[in-house]
């Protein structure tokens, strides 16, 4: 779907139409994101391994074919401007099911966040717990939470309110390691656990 779909913004080193060909780790993440059978997502991974680029590819998947409404959380509000700005609503903007469904209002096109047609919205912002302490959401976002502070990640992900008790909510979490017992550490543990490896074409040993 991305790939037909999803068009990069120039801020990314790989540009134009998405393409996943040459990041398989890529894929496991997807196929969890899309399956009815799981609730939530967490990966694990080192600086500029592209974690948050699948939530860039994600949310409008979601938004397009899940009818989610979105809210995802920055560990900063000064990083959440940047990344709306930059990377995630242009990366949003690109995709036709998208365009067409923008709000006539531009009032409701705002710089982190959009109020579509639809009647869905789509929030980015920093941890701040008056973010997080307002309607629920369908998807909840939560981008490197080994930087939040003790609770915050609790109270986003309370965000998917009644969506739990339906059994149709996604919470993604994406971060690097952070402190051994803190929440993000917790979280991480809580599911079922997946590594991504890769054989060398030499000795063949997985690395």
């Amino acid at each position: 779907w991305a790939n037909d779909n999803v068009m990069l913004p120039p801020v990314l080193t790989k540009t134009g139409k998405f393409d996943a060909s040459g990041s398989r780790q890529f894929l496991a993440p997807f196929d969890a994101l899309k399956s009815d059978m799981v609730r939530e997502v967490n990966i694990l991974a080192p600086v500029r391994s592209g974690k948050t680029l699948i939530a860039d590819v994600s949310a409008p998947w979601a938004i397009v074919n899940d009818n989610a409404s979105i809210l995802w959380v920055f560990q900063s509000d000064t990083l959440a401007k940047s990344h709306a700005e930059l990377r995630a609503m242009p990366t949003m903007k690109s995709v036709p099911a998208i365009q067409a469904i923008m709000p006539a209002d531009r009032h409701k096109d705002r710089g982190q966040e959009i109020v579509f047609a639809s009647g869905l919205p789509f929030i980015i912002c920093g941890p701040a717990i008056g973010n997080l302490q307002s309607r629920g959401f369908k998807w909840v976002i939560c981008d490197e939470p080994w930087l939040y502070q003790p609770g915050i990640m609790g109270q986003a992900k309370a965000r998917l309110g009644d969506f739990v008790r339906s059994a149709n909510s996604k919470f993604l979490a994406i971060s690097q390691g952070g402190v051994e017992d803190d929440d993000w550490d917790i979280q991480f543990k809580s599911g079922e656990l997946n590594e991504w490896s890769i054989r060398c074409m030499s000795c063949g040993h997985l690395m």
